[in-house]
């Protein structure tokens, strides 16, 4: 709700979630671009509302944490966001490129 309040987005929002209850398109836009979602502490009906035909790339329901679960639980939040942008890698194998004396310096 703050974050309403201070930006003065709240009429924008409602009328986004108006137009969407309201509209033949579902919730969610049709998009080919891959999306996760981390759900907290909240019932299973969430994603059979909000995902159906559970078409969203990757779901990760949790019984921890609530609407600041960035700071309730971080280590979860990073680890999902991780794990969702894993799967999106062409290739598991992941190169590390080391540098150990730094960037050149440029000299003029």
């Amino acid at each position: 709700m703050s974050l309403y309040w201070f930006t003065r987005s709240g009429a924008s929002a409602a009328r986004f979630l108006y137009e969407a209850a309201h509209s033949d398109h579902g919730w969610l836009a049709p998009s080919d671009v891959p999306a996760g979602w981390a759900v907290f502490d909240t019932s299973p009906v969430v994603r059979r509302i909000m995902d159906p035909e559970e078409k969203i790339a990757h779901w990760s329901d949790f019984a921890a944490g609530g609407p600041f679960a960035a700071m309730e639980e971080p280590e979860l939040l990073v680890a999902d966001i991780r794990a969702f942008f894993r799967g999106l890698r062409p290739c598991s194998a992941v190169a590390v490129v080391s540098v150990k004396e730094g960037f050149p310096s440029r000299r003029r």
